[in-house]
């Protein structure tokens, strides 16, 4: 009676490239290389060209073979796919990918995404520290819970912006035309910031909550 032909070998070797390849990216993680590094190691681990983003859809790093290839996993041409960064349920960024050959394993690229997560999450944290004081002055100021001279410029000063000649606030609320992927409020903060820093160096920006009204005499 024939029976089937036993598989010998494949499995093992598939296992090993799998974890071969998301090891090379774990130690890009664990060494502190860098983002840049940790996107190479996972466009050789995806066998693909890789770009990382922010949650501002700011590029972080790339790893791709040419401007041209750059340019189309950024405009998701030529079967480029992207993949959503979090971080405990909080997105951080995206993963723009474009495989040179066959797809990587799902699970491979799950993990591959979550460990860069990890890093773009760990790049940012101090900006995200500078943010949130600065998005604090300016709620304490808009909500009049500051009000003496003294403390605002020492505030101010702290964050690096010298108001002691005095300063001005510019108030602007933005809203979406149409429906927008990821964090369309980090996005147009970015774009404001960069507008107020090209008039003024020290210019602070931040997202204010609504709620403050404007103080009347």
């Amino acid at each position: 009676m024939a029976t089937p032909a036993r598989q010998t070998g494949s499995a093992p070797a598939e296992s090993r490239s799998f974890l071969e390849s998301l090891d090379e990216v774990s130690e890009a993680v664990e060494s502190g290389a860098g983002l840049p590094e940790v996107a190479r190691a996972a466009g050789r681990a995806l066998d693909a060209s890789v770009i990382v983003v922010d949650a501002a859809s700011s590029v972080l790093a790339v790893a791709c073979a040419s401007t041209e290839d750059e340019r189309a996993v950024m405009a998701g041409e030529g079967g480029a796919e992207s993949v959503e960064l979090r971080v405990a349920e909080l997105p951080v960024g995206q993963l723009r990918y474009r495989p040179r050959g066959e797809p990587s394993p799902p699970a491979l690229l799950r993990l591959v995404a979550n460990l860069i997560g990890l890093e773009v999450d760990r790049a940012k944290a101090p900006e995200r520290a500078t943010e949130a004081a600065v998005g604090d002055f300016l709620q304490d100021l808009l909500a009049r819970r500051i009000t003496d001279r003294e403390n605002i410029v020492a505030r101010a000063g702290e964050l690096g912006s010298d108001v002691a000649a005095g300063a001005s606030l510019i108030v602007v609320r933005a809203r979406p035309q149409h429906p927008e992927e990821g964090d369309w409020r980090a996005r147009a903060l970015t774009v404001a910031e960069r507008g107020a820093r090209g008039v003024e160096r020290a210019s602070l920006a931040a997202l204010a909550k609504a709620g403050w009204t404007r103080h009347r005499q």
